[in-house]
């Protein structure tokens, strides 16, 4: 029995997100006002890990006491509400949101189903519940759509399908933007496969990093942390 299901296609009511009260004390767990992070998570070294160490098949760098050790904070009233309402947002008009360009990656990426499922429930699949929490997930129209929790944006937008047992994903759409390159089919790949896993399958699994800060292990960690938010433990390079 696979528990994510229960997640992805059953999922449990959510505490609200409360991100900001200017009275009382807020609790730590709901409010963010202390790191997501265990002190495992924080205390962890910013360093390179083997494979022969890991349960990967690749090195990856250990990000946690960047990516869980630190809490978000909004620069004003405005991007919290902005927040805040996406929390009740069932996500159904990213499966129409248009781009002059889209641009689309090949891939052949597969999950397991539990046995008698023939179809994707319609909906939020998955809600950011504090600000680390840097992403959001919905099922509209047959395909899976990934959003940034902060701001709504539309970033890929995936043609899922169920064949027999497995949840397979063809294609993968991305907007191109005036302001921002297109990252390379390699990376969109991997980013996609460790938003299923990690989001909704509840994976610890390793996200991708472009190979683009040479030796600075902070500014990998840091990019990670404002990528994929706290969910980000452990990155491995792919081409950008």
């Amino acid at each position: 029995m696979l528990e994510w299901l229960r997640d992805i296609f059953w999922p449990k009511p959510r505490k609200a997100a409360l991100v900001w009260l200017p009275k009382g004390t807020p609790s730590p767990e709901v409010h963010g006002i202390s790191p997501p992070g265990s002190q495992e998570d924080i205390q962890a070294p910013l360093q390179w890990l083997d494979p022969s160490t890991t349960p990967f098949s690749t090195p990856v760098l250990d990000c946690r006491s960047i990516t869980r050790g630190v809490v978000s904070t909004a620069q004003d009233q405005a991007t919290l509400d902005r927040y805040a309402a996406l929390r009740n947002d069932a996500g159904e008009h990213l499966g129409r949101a248009g781009a002059d360009e889209l641009h689309t990656t090949v891939c052949d990426l597969a999950y397991p189903l539990e046995p008698g499922v023939t179809a994707l429930p319609e909906g939020r699949r998955y809600s950011s519940r504090r600000l680390e929490y840097k992403w959001d997930i919905a099922h509209w129209d047959g395909h899976l759509l990934f959003s940034r929790s902060w701001t709504g944006a539309l970033v890929y937008r995936c043609r899922a399908e169920v064949v027999g047992s497995t949840l397979r994903i063809h294609t993968i759409e991305t907007p191109v933007l005036d302001d921002i390159r297109p990252a390379s089919d390699a990376f969109v790949r991997a980013a996609v496969d460790f938003l299923v896993r990690a989001l909704l399958m509840g994976q610890v699994t390793p996200h991708p990093m472009p190979e683009i800060f040479g030796d600075d292990l902070r500014a990998y960690a840091v990019w990670s942390f404002r990528e994929f938010g706290c969910d980000a433990r452990f990155g491995f390079l792919v081409p950008p």
